[in-house]
């Protein structure tokens, strides 16, 4: 590591010593350890720095920056303007929230809407959630390789609300999407609309208040939105992923304030989407695919096949577009569910049955696509599928069928990112004295 990066792990190391002594702030004796960063007041606020750190000491934003300028882009204005240090000690009046707000939106490190401002005391109390070391290196996280360590995990969840019993799935979320198979650099740089999607599965879900039914992908839930916000906010600031400088999706997503489904644990007429994964049931894990936005398929008043060939008119949608999707979910609620369940559907059989349906004709589908960049990707998908029909099912396994959400029969379809070569699974790793640490978060849900 640089030697200013070293300056920053050496504050970090005071403060360790000063946790164990129990000190609820950091004192002015490490005045002169760090620069003041004058936002108008007289009041002190220790303010923990976001950004990734690369392999070489320097912070991810410096390349952004030097980024920014080649590209004569003037935002964000303040980009890599910042004491190099894991801590920035901050003059403000009372808690200074509206002016950090402000500064870290000029910086580049939130996803335009208010965050909590990441204090010293608010890190020590995130920490709590795992047994990890702070300085732990979870990964490193494309597209501008910064390390997320725990410390930088727990500050992005700060900003993004959560608490410290969601620590464990941020870790396991972490460690999913730097998995090559996840295709993280592919996702984040894109011009396609694709986010993370984050599934949640396990008892850890009801244990820490996760929403699993009316309204599951919505608003509403603390833990839902923050959490799918914190994994935004890792791979923006740890990560590098900059609108418009190294995010080159046309559109976007709203998405991208976060996706998290959370399976319901009442009902389910199947096998668990743990026990799909190779889990076991009661394993708590996050599966994570990157989402190319979703469809709704509507099934009031149907039987099972003509739910099967409604959903497989919507994937026969997806397959004019690109064959074969490495991905697809199929979100299906309670009704939907005991319906397909009281006529004999497993999900092996409606897995069987979508791949079935509406398949295009190889001449058809040959002649859709005339551009020359589509059309090498069709000869060569229709060439390691030969004698079979052009769908956008992707193989049993890779195909999701996840029970969550309030009764109804509003399924829905959501395919996934094209460059992945498939979903990841990562076990949440929960501490010993976990708890301790829902028992003292209870009053949070």
């Amino acid at each position: 590591m640089g030697s200013k990066r070293l300056q920053g792990g050496a504050l970090i190391a005071l403060m360790a010593l000063l946790w164990s002594l129990g000190a609820g702030s950091v004192p002015e004796s490490l005045a002169g350890q760090s620069p003041v960063t004058d936002l108008g007041g007289d009041d002190i606020v220790w303010v923990c720095n976001p950004a990734g750190v690369r392999d070489d000491g320097s912070f991810v934003d410096m390349a952004l920056r030097r980024v920014r300028d080649s590209m004569g882009l003037e935002y964000p204005p303040l980009a890599g303007e910042f004491p190099e240090t894991d801590v920035e000690r901050m003059r403000v009046r009372g808690d200074g929230s509206a002016a950090i707000n402000d500064l870290f939106y000029k910086r580049g490190w939130t996803d335009g809407l208010p965050v909590v401002v990441p204090t010293f005391e608010r890190l020590k109390s995130m920490l709590t959630g795992t047994d990890l070391e702070r300085a732990y290196e979870v990964a490193t996280l494309a597209p501008m390789n910064g390390v997320a360590t725990v410390e930088k995990i727990a500050v992005n969840a700060i900003m993004a609300g959560c608490r410290p019993v969601h620590m464990p799935i941020l870790i396991a979320a972490v460690r999913a999407i730097a998995d090559p198979d996840f295709d993280l650099r592919g996702m984040s740089t894109t011009t396609s609309p694709d986010v993370p999607c984050i599934i949640i599965t396990g008892p850890i879900a009801r244990q820490i208040g996760l929403n699993t039914g009316f309204n599951v992908m919505g608003r509403g839930n603390r833990g839902n939105a923050s959490i799918g916000r914190a994994l935004q906010l890792i791979i923006n600031n740890i990560g590098g992923s900059w609108p418009g400088i190294t995010d080159m999706s046309c559109l976007g997503s709203p998405a991208e304030h976060g996706m998290v489904i959370v399976e319901n644990p009442d009902g389910n007429p199947w096998p668990s989407f743990n026990e799909d994964m190779g889990l076991p049931a009661d394993a708590n894990a996050v599966t994570v695919l990157g989402a190319e936005g979703w469809r709704v398929a509507v099934a009031h008043g149907w039987s099972g096949p003509d739910v099967m060939r409604l959903m497989g008119r919507h994937l026969a949608g997806l397959a004019y577009q690109r064959p074969r999707w490495p991905t697809i979910l199929v979100v299906i609620p309670g009704d939907t569910a005991y319906q397909l369940a009281h006529e004999g559907y497993t999900k092996e059989r409606i897995r069987k049955e979508l791949r079935e349906q509406n398949p295009i004709p190889k001449g058809e589908y040959e002649k859709w696509f005339a551009n020359d960049f589509w059309k090498q990707g069709v000869t060569r998908t229709l060439a390691e599928h030969p004698g079979e029909p052009v769908i956008a099912a992707p193989e049993t396994d890779h195909l999701l069928i996840l029970y969550a959400g309030g009764n109804g029969m509003k399924n829905i379809i959501v395919p996934g990112w094209f460059g992945a070569k498939g979903p990841v699974t990562r076990e949440v790793e929960l501490p010993p004295d976990w708890d301790d640490v829902v028992a003292a978060d209870k009053g949070a849900f």
